[in-house]
This record gives C-alpha cells, sequence and structure tokens, in this order.
C-alpha cells in the first residue's frame, strides 16, 4: 500500500494495526498506530476511517497511560474535530465522562453520559447502547453502586440475547465486581464464572477483574493460598498492560486478600504501589480512596 501510494488501505491497515495493540492492553503502542490511521484516512477522504480512528484516540486516552488532564484536553479537541459524525461524537462524549469522573466531577460525567447516550439512541445503534461502561465507572465513583449494577444487569442480558461474547465478558466481570462490594457473595461468584466463559484467552481486562473478585471472595471463605495465588495472578495479568487504574484496582484487590491473610506490611505495601499508578494517571478519586484504605491499615 505505501509503494502503491494507498492512503486508503494504509488508514484501514494501521487501524487495526492499533486495534491489535488494544486487545494487549497496550494503549501507547495503539495510540501511534491510530495517529498514523488518522492521518492517512484524512488524506483518503474516508470519513468513517477517520472519525473512527480519532474515537479509538478517545478510548486509549480513558484507560491508557495519559493522564486525566491530557485526556480531557485530548478528548475536547477530538469532540470539536468531530462536529457532526454522531456515532464516533457519542463515543468520545463517553469516554470523556469517565475521565471527567476520575477527577470528582460526577456532575459533569454524568451529563456527558446522558449526551451520549442520547446520540446513539438517535442513531439506532444497539451494540453500544447495550451496556456503557463508562457510564457504570461513573455510577460507581460516585457511590451509586444500586444504578452500576441495573446498567450492567441490563446490558448483560441485551448482550447474551445479541450472542456477543467480548463485551459479555468485561461486563460480568464489573457486575461481580460491584455484588462483591455489595456482600452478595453468591450472585458475585456466579459471575466470576460467567467472565472466565466469555474471556478470550488475551481478553486482559476481564480476565484481570474476574480474578481480583474471585480472589477477594474466596479470602472471605478462608482459602486464603487459592485467594492469593489468583489475585497475585490478576496483578501479573495487569502489569503486563499499560492501563494504570486497571492495575491500580488490582492491586487493591489484592491488597484485600492479603488483609484477610494477616499480611497487614503486604497489603500495606500493594496499596502504596496502587496509590503511586493512581497518581501518575491522575485519578484523584481511586488515589483517595487507597489512601483511606492504607489509613485503615496502619494502626495509628
Amino acid at each position: 500500500f505505501t509503494a502503491a501510494d494507498d492512503d486508503l488501505g494504509l488508514g484501514r491497515l494501521w487501524c487495526l494495526r492499533g486495534l491489535v495493540h488494544w486487545i494487549e492492553a497496550q494503549s501507547a503502542k495503539a495510540d501511534a498506530a491510530w495517529e498514523h490511521a488518522v492521518e492517512h484516512s484524512r488524506r483518503a477522504e474516508d470519513e468513517r476511517g477517520w472519525s473512527d480512528a480519532l474515537s479509538w484516540l478517545a478510548s486509549s486516552a480513558y484507560t491508557g497511560p495519559m493522564h486525566v488532564d491530557a485526556a480531557i484536553t485530548r478528548c475536547e479537541s477530538i469532540r470539536s474535530q468531530l462536529g457532526s459524525y454522531g456515532r464516533a461524537q457519542a463515543l468520545v462524549l463517553d469516554h470523556l465522562a469517565a475521565i471527567r469522573a476520575m477527577k470528582g466531577d460526577v456532575t459533569a460525567a454524568r451529563r456527558l453520559i446522558l449526551d451520549s447516550k442520547a446520540i446513539l439512541s438517535e442513531l439506532g445503534i444497539s451494540m453500544h447502547t447495550a451496556v456503557s461502561h463508562s457510564e457504570v465507572f461513573v455510577a460507581l465513583t460516585s457511590g451509586d453502586t444500586a444504578g452500576a449494577e441495573a446498567t450492567l444487569r441490563t446490558g448483560f442480558d441485551r448482550l447474551m440475547d445479541m450472542g456477543e461474547r467480548a463485551l459479555l465478558a468485561d461486563t460480568a466481570a464489573m457486575l461481580a465486581q460491584v455484588l462483591c462490594q455489595q456482600g452478595r457473595t453468591e450472585d458475585a461468584w456466579a459471575f466470576t464464572r460467567e467472565a472466565e466463559d466469555a474471556a478470550s484467552e488475551d481478553d486482559l481486562s476481564a480476565q484481570v477483574v474476574w480474578r481480583g473478585v474471585r480472589g477477594r471472595l474466596l479470602a472471605q471463605a478462608g482459602r486464603i493460598r487459592e485467594a492469593k495465588r489468583l489475585s497475585a495472578h490478576a496483578v501479573e495479568l495487569a502489569a503486563r498492560t499499560d492501563w494504570l487504574t486497571d492495575h491500580a484496582d488490582a492491586l487493591i484487590a489484592h491488597a484485600e486478600v492479603l488483609r484477610l491473610a494477616c499480611e497487614t506490611e503486604e497489603a500495606a505495601r500493594a496499596i502504596q504501589q496502587a496509590i503511586a499508578l493512581y497518581d501518575r494517571k491522575g485519578n484523584t478519586v481511586g488515589m483517595r480512596r487507597a489512601q483511606s484504605l492504607l489509613a485503615a491499615q496502619v494502626p495509628a
């Protein structure tokens, strides 16, 4: 395609290269590929490819190593570029909402979620209106576990009906996490199994979350050795990624297992590592929660 000066082909290939890195949870590498895709698609006047690549850049701004402040700037810039490209515009708003929530700006985050959902509903795009993980993140950031559960359960049922597996795995894992937070052990365990069954081996996001949740459940049941092995594996998998919040969350889950194992010093170290990752991302809400856990962990 380079020899033929085929920008359309190059734009599509670079977009696919970005998706490969995304599956590997390597957002920085995906970013570089999607930036190439944006440029080649623009030259080829491929509006769909151009807008898709821009929306993917917004998604990596949310999940990847980019600091929250820079991520907001990026998403606002992309938002202004997209103009009337409704589908991509809605996806960018979705990611921007989650980024805003990380800073604790829940009111703005909720407004952005509503705007995103309204656009997608008007367009009749069922795949992306089935479930919004950003909406769940915003709900959890504000302490609304009931709202997060309702969104996830509705989405899970829709995805089951659609036969969609990749998004289903993440949805089940997140639902298990919410149910665990609510103390609903049996339901949480069941959804860790749903996530385990649906997740492909290279779906690191779902693989990390369901292991972290099940590790907590095992520790609560007194099965400490299994719990430590599973939650440590979740941390190991998360460390392969550049998804700082996911990595930090896995460390918090592991710290909870270590606390239940009465290994307080090790638990404190895991929380400190999580705080450093939240801080690198600029995830103020996550960092504050981790600091509260650490304060409770360390005797006065």
